[in-house]
């Protein structure tokens, strides 16, 4: 007769590290999704700089302000540092599913003793997980927003500009000759 409730609770805890697993894998996914996000961003960042770029060779000179701004956005491309967290979170949710496979063969109070630091440790990953997405995607959609508004004053500022079709010089948008080669524009 003890043999019966022994088995009820290996399959308990079998079901419990099936939906351990499941857990994991979830994570896992998440992990993915965010750094698909982080890397839509970055691309999102790479045009943004393009743009700056472009209107960077339109202009004569570049003033220290705009080399401030790139700067800037050299910075935040940099501080996307946050995947490799995620990937030692990545690699500690392997440990423990190498535990929990290692784990079935021990006596039952060792697997109870496994379950519950696995447990514990999941907890952890998983609030830490959560922490570190909310908090990265709040700071890149920020500076994106931050990063869309000075280009929009950068194209404001720049909007009268018009290059001479001949020699490239740039004027005011009013001239109808070049003042260098003095072709008609």
């Amino acid at each position: 007769m003890s043999e019966q409730p022994e088995k009820n609770i290996i399959k308990e805890i079998i079901a419990h590290l099936n939906s351990l697993e499941e857990k994991i894998k979830l994570l896992s996914d998440n992990i993915a999704e965010t750094e698909d996000l982080v890397t839509i961003n970055k691309l999102d960042m790479v045009n943004l700089k393009n743009g700056l770029e472009k209107l960077k060779i339109s202009m004569p000179e570049v003033s220290p302000d705009t080399m401030n701004k790139l700067r800037e956005l050299e910075s935040i491309t940099n501080n996307i540092g946050q995947i490799g967290r995620w990937k030692k979170i990545e690699e500690e949710i392997d440990n423990i599913k190498s535990a929990l496979h290692g784990s079935k063969q021990k006596g039952l109070d060792d697997v109870i003793a496994g379950l519950e630091f696995i447990n514990q440790k999941t907890t952890k990953l998983e609030s830490e997980m959560k922490r570190l997405k909310s908090k990265k995607h709040a700071k890149t959609k920020n500076d994106i927003d931050k990063l869309h508004k000075r280009v929009e004053k950068v194209e404001k500022k720049t909007s009268f500009i018009k290059h001479c079709k001949g020699c490239h010089a740039i004027m005011n948008e009013k001239a109808s000759f070049c003042s260098r080669c003095g072709k008609k524009v």
